[in-house]
């Protein structure tokens, strides 16, 4: 499951929200203008629309600039506790990014 925040027709400033499958996520920014070279927060929520408890749950993370990965791997999940997760990134160069959120409905641990 997937969902893309930012890019031509959007913003990372402000809370937005987005409505996949059973899920609802939240999205906060902190700067509301990210500055470069400088960290920026990334306030996570993540609700079931189902009324699930969600204990835990695999979540990954990456930006993109010009169609390119900057913060990404694929094999990188975060587990979602109890639906909440912030995490910190630096822009190095200005421009359009776009957040894109892997909600993982399977994960196994080997």
């Amino acid at each position: 499951m997937h969902i893309f925040f930012g890019g031509n027709d959007a913003s990372f400033n402000g809370t937005q929200t987005k409505s996949i499958g059973n899920y609802t996520v939240e999205f906060l920014v902190n700067s509301s203008k990210p500055i470069i070279d400088r960290t920026t927060s990334f306030l996570f929520r993540l609700t079931s629309n189902a009324g699930d408890v969600l204990i835990k749950l695999p979540v990954s993370f990456y930006f993109f600039k010009d169609g390119k990965p900057v913060f990404s791997n694929p094999n990188n999940f975060t587990l979602v506790s109890q639906g909440h997760y912030d995490f910190n990134y630096t822009f190095s160069e200005p421009g359009k990014y776009l957040l894109f959120i892997w909600i993982s409905r399977t994960f196994s641990i080997s």
